[in-house]
């Protein structure tokens, strides 16, 4: 418990201090295409679940979206 304590009160007082720079660099990159491919994967479901009246579909489509949005609100 102690060694918890320690690291939370380092990484408030980095944080603070402004010591350390986060890099995002390619994970920035990353994160815009796995969002777009959430999106299409999920847009090309929503079309073929209409085509094929399958409610299953349907569900993994609206699951692709949530991801989407999910990895969005990360970014």
């Amino acid at each position: 418990m102690p060694r918890c304590l320690y690291t939370v009160v380092g990484a408030i007082g980095n944080l603070t201090n402004g010591e350390i720079q986060a890099g995002y660099g390619y994970a920035i990159i990353y994160v815009a295409i796995a969002i777009t491919a959430c999106f299409a994967v999920s847009g090309y479901m929503k079309y073929q679940s209409n085509s094929v009246r399958s409610d299953l579909v349907a569900v993994e489509a609206h699951t692709w979206f949530v991801v989407g949005v999910l990895s969005a609100s990360v970014l």
